[in-house]
Parts: structure tokens; sequence; C-alpha cells
């Protein structure tokens, strides 16, 4: 019997074999790797990393530093362990941490190892007099603040100060949270403990190795505005703990906005317009990000794009624009994505003065790419794309120079932010929810405390809500102010509250009664024409400017693109047919002169509300 062998099959069989052995040992290799491998910035080495832990638990037994998360780093039953190197270098450790097996948090500071150049002490040795050592820790603290924020931004007393910049339940020593300074003087100026001397060395020691960390003063001192900062979770020595956030350029995220789908990218759009706005106008003075780029930033687990590398954001005339003895052309003058200028006559560079800024950074580098023509509908095509162009090359006074970026005008982020806030709402995606997170549950999250009251015998507060109107505003019982970040916003509004009665002490003066809030005047100051302006105070000229519509020039409305409210007014963002522009046009005019379009917008973007039911309304 002749036997014929099918080399074509048992080749086909092999080769079948051979690839699902690979997919084997690929799906394994896979499964041992991190999940936060995209995050490996440098060469890290986890004995490395874990020595320089070893050695901070080593100086917290000796008595040496000291901190509210120490315990839970060092001690034998630690909760907070070394999961993954993440950034080693000279200038900077960034280590992931976890703390149980599905949360972590980020041990991060910009040395590796205490005071091993004598650069985290401020007393060498144990202190003989607690008024002048905490005196001189004043002093250094607005020294610091001046050198990393500028000067004069805020009129705070040393116990205020103290206060703003570390939580009093993460100080040890209650001693440097007495209510007036005076007192300290009083009591201790001819008492002294031993005891009392070394642990108050120590803890001044950390709390000085801390504030020279540019990005851990600037996240502290903000804790408020938690939705723009990470927060701080606490520190041991030199290292503070922040919360973990999921980079932008995570490759799970990338898959998404680099996709066909719209939403993502629209999402995306709308919160980085509000995070170059927030530091463009909510902070003391414009913080400049000179390293613009999605690496830098960073999602939270409720949705918040937060600035995620703070090293090379700069406050106003703080960004470190170090020119050569003379300049040739611009970039001469520049610090990365901060262009600076240079004067072809004097070939000299303006000092610290940014010509470009934030919105046309992030036009440039992230939305031109972001956005691409092909996945933007076609009801927002040509004026989305128009938009994003003048703002990533917008037009200035320097027009003889092609290598030169301005500045991008504000009026084109709210255009944009307009256009994009119709199409979330019309897709039911809230201003906090990230499209990869459950879209379920909806999130109620506080802005701002805007005012207080007793009723009924109870205290009660007037909460803004995160992504509501002011007239969704409600009253809540202090009991549910409860948490971190509401804690925070709970003492910023009593602490500001008290300066202002202060102030009228001070004065002698009665205050004219007005019921508006200081915040709810401030907004309605800012509104002009329906676009928000900088808040007094930063240097914005506040004159309003007539701009004349599509209607006053003659133009013809094509569609409604948008929808939004100014100083209580609805406006409607109009396209015009004879331009690529678009313009907010008080809602009452184009309801009379265009109906049709008005009623189509409505009909596309379901901006309905459910009403209660008969049990709902009680």
């Amino acid at each position: 019997m002749k036997v014929t062998i099918h080399w074509n099959r048992i080749f086909g069989l092999l080769l079948a074999i051979i690839v699902v052995l690979i997919a084997i040992i690929c799906f394994k290799l896979i499964n041992k790797s991190n999940q936060f491998d995209h995050q490996d910035i440098g060469q890290c080495d986890m004995h490395e990393a874990q020595e320089i832990i070893d050695n901070l638990c080593e100086l917290y037994s000796l008595g040496q530093v000291t901190g509210s998360q120490c315990s839970s780093l060092c001690n034998n039953n630690a909760t907070i362990k070394l999961a993954q190197c993440l950034s080693l270098s000279d200038s900077k450790i960034v280590l992931l941490m976890s703390m149980n097996t599905s949360s972590y948090v980020v041990l991060k500071s910009k040395r590796r190892y205490f005071d091993r150049q004598y650069t985290d002490l401020l007393f060498h040795d144990p202190i003989v007099s607690i008024p002048s050592a905490l005196k001189t820790f004043y002093d250094i603290i607005n020294s610091t603040l001046e050198g990393h924020m500028g000067s004069s931004i805020t009129n705070l007393t040393h116990e205020h100060l103290i206060r703003r910049l570390f939580r009093h339940d993460r100080i040890e020593n209650s001693v440097i949270l007495l209510e007036k300074f005076d007192d300290v003087i009083v009591k201790y100026n001819d008492y002294y403990e031993h005891n009392l001397a070394l642990s108050l060395t120590t803890e001044l020691n950390t709390l000085f190795s801390l504030m020279t960390q540019h990005e851990f003063l600037l996240s502290n001192y903000y804790r408020s505005k938690h939705e723009l900062m990470p927060k701080i979770l606490g520190w041991c020595g030199h290292t503070y703990l922040t919360e973990h956030l999921t980079p932008l350029n995570h490759p799970m995220i990338e898959e998404q906005l680099y996709s066909d789908t719209w939403i993502p990218k629209a999402w995306l759009t709308n919160r980085l317009l509000q995070l170059v706005d927030s530091f463009d106008n909510e902070l003391h003075a414009p913080l400049h990000l000179c390293d613009f780029q999605l690496s830098n930033l960073g999602i939270s687990e409720n949705g918040n794009i937060k600035l995620l590398d703070s090293d090379m954001a700069y406050f106003d005339r703080l960004i470190p624009l170090y020119p050569p003895d003379k300049c040739r052309k611009h970039s001469d003058c520049s610090y990365f994505d901060c262009s600076g200028y240079c004067d072809k006559r004097t070939r000299r560079c303006h000092l610290k003065r940014r010509i470009n800024n934030n919105l046309q950074v992030l036009c440039d580098k992230i939305l031109t790419k972001l956005l691409k023509s092909e996945t933007i509908p076609l009801r927002l095509h040509d004026v989305l794309l128009s938009y994003v162009k003048k703002c990533s090359s917008p037009p200035g006074r320097y027009k003889r120079s092609n290598e030169l970026k301005v500045g991008a005008s504000s009026r084109l982020l709210r255009l944009m932010q307009v256009m994009l806030d119709g199409e979330l709402r019309s897709a039911n995606i809230t201003s906090t929810k990230f499209c990869m997170a459950d879209e379920s549950v909806e999130r109620f999250e506080i802005e701002r405390i805007v005012d207080k009251r007793y009723r009924n015998n109870q205290l009660e507060y007037l909460i803004k809500w995160r992504g509501y109107p002011d007239s969704q505003n409600t009253w809540e019982p202090s009991s549910n102010i409860e948490g971190e970040q509401e804690a925070d916003l709970l003492a910023e509004y009593e602490a500001f509250n008290k300066h202002q009665q202060q102030k009228i002490m001070n004065s002698g003066s009665r205050p004219a009664m007005n019921t508006q809030s200081p915040n709810k005047r401030r907004n309605d100051e800012m509104i002009n024409s329906g676009l928000k302006k900088r808040p007094l105070g930063v240097g914005n000229n506040m004159q309003s400017v007539h701009t004349p519509t599509g209607f006053e020039r003659g133009f013809e409305a094509e569609k409604v693109l948008g929808a939004t409210d100014s100083a209580g007014e609805l406006m409607l963002l109009v396209k015009w047919r004879q331009s690529d522009e678009a313009d907010l046009v008080p809602a009452r005019i184009v309801n009379m002169r265009c109906p049709s379009l008005v009623i189509d917008f409505y009909e596309q973007h379901s901006f309905w509300k459910r009403l209660p039911t008969l049990n709902q309304s009680t």
C-alpha cells in the first residue's frame, strides 16, 4: 500500500503551531510588563530607587527628617511601597508607589538624597531661640515666593502664609501654627525646651527642603485649584507624594485621540482650552507653559486635565529668557516654547518679555495635529479649521518676521469653546467626563464657596458647582463640606472674609450694601460682549470695545454653531456666508433676523431638560 505524504498540509500545520506558540509567548510578556511602562522617561533602576527610599527612612529613624507620610513609607507595616521607577536623574526623581493592589500614588523630588550638598538644611545646629528661628523661616518663605511666583502676590500675615503653604493637619509642631506671631514671642522668648527645639529644627529643615522645589511650591500653594494642579497628599523629608495622573501620551489615550472618532477629540480640545484659559486668568498672574506637550499633562480619575510636570511653568516676567550678549534672531531670545524678541537694530533681547502665549503654542503644537480635517464634522469643518490656523499663526505687529510667533487672541479661544461645548452637550458628554471613564455616573464637584448664612440655627454655604451655571448654585449644610479639597476651599473662603472684615475695621468705614459675592461681581465685570476677560489686577485693559457683528457689516447668516450665556443674556455663535469667521450675537437679534437657522440649531442639539415627575417635585 502506497502512502502519500501531503507536504503542503504538514508545512501548514507546523506554521500554525509556530504562530500559536509565538502568540502565547507575546501574551505572557505583555502581561508581565507593567501598565506604567509608557511613563519611563529615563534610565531607571529599581535597586537604586529602593536605595533612595531606604536612605530617607534611615534619616527618619534618626530624627533628621519628618513628614506626614514618613510612617506610611518607613514603618515595618508600611502601606506605601515602591511599585516602579519612572524617572531617576540628578535633577528629578519620580517613583510610582502602590497603596494597595489597585491604587497608586507618585513620590517626587528634585533631588535624590536629603542634604548631600547642604542644600536642604536651614539650621545646621539645633535652634536656640524659637521666635528667632520662626522669624527666619517666615522671611525665607517670603523671599522664596517672590522668586518663584513674583513679588507682591499677597498681603497675608505670617500665620495665614504658613497655612496657605502647608495644611495645618500635616504640621507636627503646633508652635508653627499659632494664631499670632506675637504670641510666639510672648510664650517662647524666655522659654527653652531641648526636645521641642530638636523637633522644631527637624521640621523646619524638612519644610525648607520642600518649599525650594518649584513644582511642590506651585501645587501646594494653589491646592484649592485642584482641577489644575496635582493633589499633594503629604511628604517625608525632601520627597512628596502626589495623586497619580495618567499622561495624555498614554497609548490607550492616544489610540482614541488619533482615531477617526470626533467626540474624544472635541472633549480633549475643549479641556485643553479650559486649562489654558485657567492658567491665564485664575491665578495671581498668568502662568506660562514653556514646555507645552501632552506628556507634561495628565488626566485624573474624575476626568480633570492637570499639569503633570510644572518644572518649566513660570509666572509673568519670571521666564528665564537668558539672552546672549548679542542676538541675531528671535530664537536666540527664546526659552523652548516661550518666544522672546530680538531687536534687530540693537541686537539686544527684550528681557523677560514673552511675545507668544499658551494659546498659540497649544494650537501650533497640539491642535493642528489633533484636529485632522477628515475627522471634523462638516457643520464645523471650515470654521474650526480657520480658527485653529489663525490661532497657531496669528497676525501681529511683527509682520516682517516669518520666524516669530505672536500671542493668539483670547477671542478665538471663546469662539472655539462655544462650538465645542455645543458638540459635547449634544453628545451628552459633560465637561468633567472623559470618554474612557464611566459616563453613567454623574459627578458633582465644588468649584468655590460663594456665600454663607444661618438657617434654622444651622450653618449653610452657597456652593458653585463645577460645570454648572450660577443659576444652579445651591445652599448646602456645613456638614456636607467634607474632604481635603473642600476643606481647603472653605478655609480660603473664610480667610478672604476675615481679611475683608479686617480691612473694613481698619478703614473705619461701613461698606456699601451689595448682595453679590466678590466672585460674582468680579465675573460680571469680566464679561464683555460674551467674551470673558482677564480678572482685574492682572494687567488687562477692561474698557469695553464694541466689535461690529456680521449683521452690522451686511453679512448673511449661514448657520448657528453654538450657544452660551453672557451676563444673563443668551448669545448665539453665528457663521456668516461671506466669511470664514463667526460672531457671538444676542439671541433676540438672531431670532428676528433668521428664525429658521435657530430652529435648525435646536433641532440638531437636544438641550432639553427632563421635568421632574410628580413624586420628585415635592
